[in-house]
């Protein structure tokens, strides 16, 4: 686990990169909720996500966005923030050690870093835990033509599932409902974490 920080010297983003031992190793970007309502990368569902990760064999990449945390500038209404979701792709790209990339956003996250993976060919596979439907467009994902991953809880009042859920409707796409989950995944972060690492290994290229 290492300190790292990078993007422009006005928005320097601090993070975390925890380096497989495995060369070759696929690469996962983690992005955080919200900063504004106290989102950070040291949120629960981030460190469920990497913890899974990380066992899985995989390179993680955390960190906070712009204005959060260590990181520099402020906050950009999603905007600049999509930049700082592009900056993580430039240093897992330039790192030699990392493989194919995957990407996974939680609520906020999901909101800037999910319409950067459809369109950033770097992005071999995505994810999205919670979108908030309530705050964000999320049509774009019908188009998708990568892997696809969205979980939701029922009992999420910031995602709409059932509307999303009819997004997604190509073979590549996938929808998990979890009972009884509301939109903070308290005690379920891991249980999230294993879907998505399940999910990522059926899709990354390589990894089965």
């Amino acid at each position: 686990m290492q300190d790292v920080y990078f993007g422009p010297d006005m928005t320097l983003l601090h993070g975390v990169l925890t380096r497989s031992h495995t060369p070759g190793a696929p690469g996962v970007v983690i992005l955080h909720p919200h900063p504004q309502y106290g989102g950070n990368m040291n949120n629960n569902v981030v460190l469920g996500v990497e913890k899974e990760c990380v066992e899985a064999g995989y390179t993680t990449l955390r960190f906070n966005f712009r204005g959060a945390g260590r990181s520099k500038g402020v906050f950009d209404n999603g905007a600049g923030e999509q930049d700082d979701v592009r900056a993580a792709l430039d240093l897992l790209e330039s790192d030699d050690s990392v493989g194919p990339v995957a990407l996974v956003g939680y609520s906020f996250g999901a909101a800037v870093g999910l319409p950067v993976a459809v369109r950033d060919a770097r992005v071999r596979t995505l994810a999205g835990i919670a979108p908030p439907t309530v705050m964000a467009d999320f049509s774009f994902l019908a188009d998708c033509a990568k892997p696809l991953l969205i979980i939701s809880g029922d009992s999420d009042s910031f995602c709409e599932h059932a509307r999303i859920s009819l997004l997604l409707t190509k073979d590549s796409q996938r929808f998990k409902l979890l009972q009884g989950v509301d939109h903070f995944y308290l005690g379920e972060e891991f249980r999230a974490g294993k879907i998505i690492c399940d999910f990522l290994g059926d899709t990354i290229p390589g990894q089965k």
